[in-house]
């Protein structure tokens, strides 16, 4: 089809296009679809047009081409139109790649609405050489959430795709692993790994685009927040290269062990500092299902070299595809001292690690490394006697192997000896002599006398020992010999001179064992793993062996019984105890294994623990089981035995509920980092982990706390804390400068946060956060390790208060300087100075909290631990009707989503200092006019508004809560008026030149949807058309979604609740103080306001300067940045034994549940 004619083109109407597929002037809808292709492709090009002959128009396509271009996304609802111009894609159509990358990238979630989609492949009737591509699409914007979506990632999507169609057939792949929503950091890694598989196609393909979806999956928000997008791009390309080598490796030696190393020197990136670590990618191949490598095993490999290094929690990242022998594993190291890597560090890890990690691959069931013929024999008690002759013979023993879990070893040792009237029972020489060998007594009996003074004494008894590293071998397994050589050693050190004698009943054993499987053989799979581990646990050992076959079956008859049960909710454990012809069978279960011990000692006390019963010890599916099967009770024996298990188990339940234990949940992201977490539900939380200079009391006023005491100077600027004695979670002493270095780290220009108006008070606070001085310069001064000097700008009569806030907590400043990710730890390197630390999770709790020893007021805290769980609101509620948590309601979950749920339960309301609040955004129209928020204030009658509100919600006029303003009774507030609000209204058309109609659609947000609060919203929108023709409609967010758009501005107005943390006006009047103020939502900003407060600060006199802040109060009503709707009231509900005291929760949304306790007579 090619031309060698040149066509001059002197106006867009020269330039002519054809389809691709011949005979279409046959038809007319092909020939105005291709006119709508023209057009659009004129609207493409640039004017006047950059060519004049097919030669000029062949250069600018190869100099211009792909064209992505998108309409301003201005409001809601309307269109945006995309243009796209390129040449076709070879992987996929270029029409789906263009419509998937719309409709399932463009807004994160959700898919995109494409109302129409144009599109055509065409030659230039002046260039026949190849065919282009041309598409149009009109994308739905249907709401202002979509529009702020779709605003902010157009130009992301235009990069993303113009990146794909510039890579051609890289475009398939990019579509596929594209899945997640698209930031930044994603798409200049996937840039990155574009420009390798072009640059190095041998090496690289699109499979390294799967592996970064991999990897964006499977990474935390954390981990991809702290690593730099060349960091990432180094670990993924790593991963994939050493995957690549030894999968040609294994090609070559597939029965070989294969490893590969690389490491990678870096720095992670948190909000107060960098850290230096050791990135290692790791490659090998396992020869079984049954191998496992996991993190523990890296660590210690690498310990054992440098015992000061450890990895960096959050870091491991591993890749393993099914069926595949090959894994890739990334994981960072990190010093205990935050120092960086020396080279002579990383070479002897490049040197010697490959080779000690190798030996560590561990077997998932241990293989126990045994020397045959000292092992698994065992002799009898007579067989032993008959080797002591004489009063001089030397004691006689049997060891043989019993049992093992995770944390122990159990052996069973027989040991003979000829006993004269000065012996010591075994028990009296063998119990609590060494902290890593328990003695566990069987029996003791009399065999035979070689004279009347010196019987043949035989005894039974199992020593339960450590699991000691030097019982290890590399790979996790057991030496069993060097277990039992560490037995004997500790008999011959306790007991003298003996002689170990072997012999063993493993043939019997094996025999009953498999008539035991015949017997069960229809057993689920479950239940056969259980049948093994409970024949396994039979003690003493020889039961094994002699237990008669139908006593074994019952006594597993009831285990299976008890296992198959549901757990009783209401109690500790479970029990069941059953009489045969064969003798008493007991089994039972709890929670916690601990039970055990004390089952046992009561036993022991009652003096019928003999040989004749068999225990089963053994932990099944969660729970911890124990069994008894007395072969030969009498009647009295039979009934103490009933009574000791039972006085056994509820002596541990008491002693379980002695255990006093919180258990909260919340269904908000909290931050533990009190630098951070400013806002309230993560507040509730740091209360429990650190403490500031001051608290509140029970009296809810501040009082001493790390400070002993304080002093304020004459003039009212300085205050003098002096410190008490007190230490952090890890023992160190917390010292002043620890408080000067928090603050002064939040005071940071690079540190952003909504909450540094709190430390405005402080001298050069203010500046120091612009940039204008240096943090220096701010009145915070350690003078030494006991004294902290605080600095005012002005006379703040509030600051005491101010410092009992969780914001104006210390910070451990050693830790952060070694380790800036401190605060993102979940166990004791997270170093606090609270009533609690934090333990090691448990699964089913996003934090566990435990007592503090550090702490200077221990003994005054009354729970032992908190729990903490992060779940839905419905899950909590179910929680709550379970009796799981003991607290359900505000601060961590709002009590209106299911009220209906709660009727039977005692709801607890109280005033408090929280309101809610209509915010409107005055830098967007038009709501920079002032009439026309007090228009949109008066149509609003508040009764109405809350009239199904689930608790009786007063109405508020006033922005200030009602225990603080002035304003109660004042002529500034805007009430209720229709009248009047139609009067404002028209006076803003006016001011405006606009006419109603040009009143844009208003859209409102909130937070946390429910039926209730969806109706306050809805009786908002109805008030508003009804009184002023004004229409609206309403978004609901997630509540860090909703705190985003109103402290950044991309919203019109938004419903809330606003908190008072101090009993003072100014706190609230300082958030409008400036516009750039993170929590100033309204971003409204008035001079004279301004200056009333600028005059209150310096104003030394109380009364006048309450009369600077009545004033810039009444202005602050006036005009109206924000509508006040109603005074709120703290609800919840709680567990009956959970006591709070009257002022634990205070008006200022001061919520502290370290002052609360249980009732103890409460069940």
């Amino acid at each position: 089809m090619e031309t060698t004619k040149s066509f001059e083109i002197s106006s867009p109407e020269d330039l002519d296009i054809c389809p691709v597929f011949s005979f279409y002037q046959r038809n007319e809808g092909v020939k105005e679809h291709l006119a709508r292709t023209k057009r659009t492709l004129l609207q493409l090009l640039p004017k006047p047009m950059p060519f004049k002959d097919q030669k000029g128009l062949e250069e600018w396509l190869k100099k211009s081409l792909p064209i992505f271009t998108y309409s301003e996304c201005e409001s809601a609802p309307s269109l945006v139109t995309v243009r796209f111009f390129s040449k076709p894609l070879c992987s996929l159509p270029t029409e789906t790649f263009l419509q998937e990358m719309i409709k399932r990238w463009l807004i994160p979630h959700s898919e995109t609405t494409i109302l129409s989609f144009h599109h055509m492949q065409f030659y230039f009737e002046h260039y026949l050489k190849e065919p282009f591509f041309v598409g149009e699409a009109q994308i739905v914007v249907k709401s202002a959430k979509e529009q702020n979506l779709i605003k902010m990632n157009l130009p992301l999507l235009q990069k993303e795709i113009l990146s794909a169609v510039s890579s051609g057939s890289y475009a398939k792949s990019i579509l596929e692993t594209k899945a997640l929503p698209i930031d930044r950091k994603a798409f200049l890694v996937r840039e990155s790994l574009l420009r390798l598989i072009h640059r190095f196609p041998e090496e690289f393909d699109d499979q390294i685009l799967h592996r970064f979806a991999f990897a964006q999956a499977y990474t935390s928000d954390e981990f991809k927040d702290q690593r730099s997008f060349p960091h990432l791009t180094r670990m993924i390309t790593s991963m994939y290269l050493i995957r690549n080598k030894l999968e040609r490796e294994l090609r070559t030696l597939p029965e070989k062990r294969h490893m590969i190393i690389r490491f990678i020197q870096t720095k992670l990136s948190f909000a107060f500092g960098k850290k230096p670590v050791l990135g290692m990618v790791i490659g090998l191949n396992f020869f079984h299902q049954f191998e496992f490598f996991e993190e523990k095993h890296i660590l210690l490999s690498v310990q054992k070299f440098f015992p000061h290094m450890r990895l960096v929690s959050g870091s491991f990242h591993r890749f393993q595809p099914a069926q595949s022998p090959i894994v890739t594993i990334y994981v960072e190291l990190e010093k205990e001292d935050g120092s960086r890597f020396f080279p002579r560090e990383v070479s002897t890890l490049r040197e010697h690690l490959t080779n000690e990690l190798s030996k560590r691959i561990e077997h998932l069931v241990p293989s126990l490394f045994m020397v045959r013929n000292e092992e698994e024999i065992m002799r009898n008690i007579l067989l032993l006697s008959q080797e002591l002759k004489r009063k001089e013979d030397l004691p006689q023993m049997m060891i043989s192997f019993d049992q093992h879990s995770q944390e122990d070893l159990i052996f069973t040792v027989v040991l003979l000896r000829v006993k004269d009237q000065n012996s010591r029972t075994l028990e009296e020489l063998l119990d609590d002599v060494d902290p890593r060998i328990r003695f566990i007594p069987d029996r003791v009996q009399n065999v035979r006398y070689l004279d009347k003074d010196h019987p043949i004494e035989a005894n039974v008894f199992r020593l339960q020992i450590a699991k000691l590293p030097i019982f290890l071998r590399m790979d996790f397994s057991v030496n069993l010999y060097l277990a039992r050589q560490e037995v004997v050693t500790f008999l011959s050190r306790q007991l003298g001179d003996l002689r170990d004698y072997n012999g063993g009943m493993i043939l019997k054993q094996g025999e009953l064992l498999a008539q035991f499987k015949r017997l069960f053989q229809d057993l689920s799979a479950r239940n056969q793993e259980l049948l093994e581990n409970f024949f396994y646990s039979l003690n003493p050992i020889e039961s094994q062996a002699t237990i008669p076959l139908n006593c074994l079956s019952f006594f597993f008859d009831l285990f299976l019984g008890l296992a198959d049960k549901e757990f009783p909710k209401k109690v500790d454990y479970d029990l069941d105890i059953e009489q045969t012809d064969g003798g008493k069978f007991a089994v039972m279960r709890a929670s916690e294994p601990d039970y055990r011990t004390i089952v046992f000692e009561e036993l022991k006390a009652a003096g019928i623990y003999d040989r004749s019963i068999v225990s089963s010890v053994l932990s099944f599916e969660g729970s911890h089981y124990l069994g008894y099967y007395f072969s030969t009770p009498t009647e009295e024996k039979a009934q103490q035995f009933d009574v000791a298990i039972q006085a056994g188990l509820e002596k541990w339940a008491v002693n379980r509920q002695k255990l006093k234990i919180l258990r909260l949940a919340t269904s908000y992201d909290v931050c533990l980092d009190p630098r951070i977490g400013g806002d309230l539900e993560s507040s509730v939380f740091i209360k429990l982990l650190f403490e500031g200079l001051m608290r509140r009391g029970l009296d809810g006023a501040p009082e001493c706390a790390i400070a002993e005491s304080y002093t304020l100077s004459d003039d009212k600027l300085r205050y003098t804390f002096k410190l008490r004695e007190t230490f952090w979670s890890d023992g160190s002493p917390l010292v002043a400068y620890d408080f000067e270095y928090a603050w002064k780290k939040i005071l940071s220009p690079s540190f952003s946060t909504p909450f540094t108006s709190l430390f405005r008070p402080i001298r050069n606070a203010k500046d120091a956060k612009d940039g204008l001085v240096s943090l220096n310069e701010v009145g915070v001064k350690a003078v030494d390790d006991r004294t902290l000097v605080v600095d005012l700008e002005y006379q703040a009569p509030y600051f005491i208060e101010l410092t009992a806030h969780t914001l104006y907590s210390p910070i451990n400043h050693h830790i952060e300087k070694m380790h800036p990710n401190w605060s993102t730890q979940k166990d004791h390197h997270f170093i606090c100075n609270g009533p609690f630390k934090l333990k090691a999770n448990r699964p089913m709790y996003n934090y566990e909290l435990e007592r503090n020893p550090h702490y200077w007021r221990n003994e005054e805290i009354f729970f032992d631990q908190v729990l903490i769980n992060k779940t839905k609101d419905r899950a909590i509620l179910d929680m709550f009707k379970k009796q799981e948590v003991e607290y359900v309601g505000v601060p961590f979950n709002p009590l209106d989503r299911y009220w209906d749920d709660l009727k039977n339960q005692e709801i607890y309301s109280q005033d408090s200092g929280v309101l809610f609040w209509l915010c409107l955004n005055t830098e967007q129209f038009p709501f920079t006019n002032v009439n026309l928020r007090r228009a949109l204030a008066s149509a609003l009658n508040r009764n109405e508004i809350f009239k199904s509100y689930f608790v009786s919600n007063d109405p508020s006029y006033t922005i200030l809560p009602r225990h603080i303003t002035q304003h109660l009774e004042s002529d500034s507030t805007i009430k209720e008026d229709a009248n009047q609000a139609r009067a404002y209204f028209k006076q803003a058309l006016e001011e405006l030149n606009i006419k109603k109609e040009d009143i844009p659609v208003i859209t409102l947000i909130y937070s946390h949807e429910s039926q209730v609060r969806n109706q306050i919203v809805e009786s908002i929108k109805e008030q508003w058309e009804d009184v002023l023709g004004i229409k609206s409609r309403a978004e609901s967010y997630e509540w860090r979604n909703f705190f985003s758009q109103i402290t950044t501005g991309r919203y019109q107005v938004g419903m809330l609740k606003w908190h008072s943390w101090f009993k003072d006006p100014i706190y609230t009047l300082n958030a409008f103080k400036y516009r750039e103020e993170g929590i100033n939502f309204s971003r409204w900003e008035n001079r004279e306001f301004q200056k009333l407060l600028r005059l209150s600060d310096q104003e030394k006199d109380t009364k006048l300067r309450l009369q600077y802040l009545a004033e810039a109060e009444a202005i602050l009503l006036q005009e109206s940045p924000v509508i006040p709707l109603s005074y709120d009231k703290s609800c919840y509900a709680k567990n009956p034994r959970l006591e709070i005291h009257s002022k634990t929760f205070s008006q200022d949304g001061h919520y502290d549940f370290t002052q609360t306790s249980f009732n103890l007579t409460q069940n």
